[in-house]
């Protein structure tokens, strides 16, 4: 089936347009780490369990432990699975995507286009406005100029969406002024998985375990510092790294471009970090940013992840935040399928907004509250940071509370039977 060729009936077969992934290159276990990670948890992982895609994932690394602690005033809170399940998982985003596509050739449901991009989307209303509710279908556009005609578009295509632009909604949102610099480094042999995260002045350093003795580094930092961090070479990187998370970062430069507060005592917390040897391929650096729609759904359309929420990566919730969207959505639509109705209304697309958007804002606005916090450097609020910190480490509900927001929402899967889409003959 060519895109030219192609017009779409309602939940017989769906197509899928990749951009950037290539999806004919198989990968392969041998292949060195990638740049981008995502940290899962275990909701997401039962999730990918009854999709039939988990055991597909070729590398994957669980984590038992996270240590936390404050560079300028000492504090520290430590979690752990307590011989439960994991606290979460990493895993690279090459790995996700091509287990996913692999399971996707699978079922056979699905047309691929790739590589290939939406370019425009018109609707069957007066002045081409999503918002009107009539309109039996949406034409998407797309960049090699043929046409998919449909009764339900998902925009899964990022911040930059270009459904999200056919939608026409206003957002909520800022740049962090930060820029998240991302490195994969290879270390000593360890015992166990731990992952480690660092609140500096600049911005939190995160050390992320990956197999056979690598690990991901994820430090959000001004673009001026990102700048430099990419711009030396691996040894001096290193150092960088050593010297941030042992609470004693300060500027190789003779200058103190990025606002280091050299005068002011460090502490570093005693931890059992693996000592880095290497610096494992190119440095990459990306925008941080927060922004949430006013609206997740129009007539024929609905936003998902980060074409919906940007957030920052400090707690690595985004891409949990998006599989839960995709959960919710599939449950209003399965149940429009029930009862008979247009899967693409806004109606029946209702309940996937009212629910998402209220879990949503709340993890956003609970992410940016604690990055406020830990950017701000004032004596009163470093101390009460520190004993609000100290108390809740010690404090075991407090430190549940914590830990559930460390370890991102729940996912309530039952119902989609999902293992019983078999793969087609």
């Amino acid at each position: 089936m060519t895109p030219n060729s192609t017009r779409i009936q309602v939940m017989k077969r769906i197509p899928l347009l990749e951009t950037g992934f290539n999806t004919t290159v198989p990968m392969e276990e041998s292949d060195l780490p990638e740049l981008r990670v995502s940290a899962i948890n275990q909701s997401s992982v039962n999730l990918f369990q009854q999709l039939g895609v988990w055991e597909k994932m070729l590398r994957v690394t669980n984590f038992d432990r996270m240590k936390v602690w404050d560079s300028v005033n000492g504090a520290k809170i430590e979690f752990d699975s307590q011989n439960s399940e994991h606290l979460g998982y990493i895993i690279e985003n090459r790995v996700i995507l091509s287990a996913l596509y692999e399971r996707i050739k699978e079922l056979k449901l699905v047309d691929i286009f790739a590589p290939h991009s939406v370019s425009s989307l018109h609707f069957n209303t007066p002045n081409n406005d999503p918002h009107q509710n009539f309109g039996d279908f949406v034409t998407v556009k797309l960049n090699d100029g043929a046409e998919i005609v449909s009764r339900l578009v998902v925009g899964a295509d990022g911040g930059k969406s270009v459904v999200k632009t056919s939608l026409n909604v206003g957002s909520t949102g800022y740049s962090y002024n930060q820029k998240g610099v991302v490195a994969v480094l290879s270390h000593a042999p360890i015992q166990s998985s731990v992952a480690y995260q660092c609140f500096l002045p600049s911005g939190p350093i995160a050390l992320l375990p990956l197999h056979d003795c690598h690990s991901s580094i994820v430090w959000s930092t001004s673009p001026s510092h990102a700048d430099y961090l990419l711009a030396i070479d691996d040894e001096a990187f290193l150092t960088e790294i050593v010297s941030a998370f042992s609470g004693g970062q300060q500027n190789t430069t003779p200058f103190s471009p990025f606002g280091f507060m050299s005068s002011t005592t460090r502490h570093s917390y005693p931890i059992d970090m693996p000592p880095l040897t290497k610096v494992v391929g190119k440095r990459g650096a990306f925008p941080l940013k927060l922004d949430h729609v006013s609206s997740y759904i129009g007539n024929r359309l609905a936003l998902v992840g980060d074409s919906a929420h940007v957030v920052h990566p400090l707690a690595g919730q985004g891409v949990n935040l998006g599989i839960a969207d995709t959960v919710s959505l599939t449950k209003s639509i399965l149940r429009a399928l029930e009862a008979g109705l247009d899967i693409g209304s806004v109606f029946a697309l209702s309940a996937y907004e009212k629910e998402q958007k209220i879990k949503n804002t709340a993890m956003i606005a609970s992410l940016d509250i604690i990055k406020r916090l830990f950017a701000n450097q004032l004596t009163p609020i470093v101390a009460l940071r520190g004993l609000g910190i100290s108390l809740t480490n010690n404090f075991s509900p407090l430190k549940n509370v914590a830990k559930k927001i460390a370890a991102g929402m729940d996912l309530d899967i039952n119902g989609l039977n999902l293992r019983n889409n078999k793969a087609a003959p």
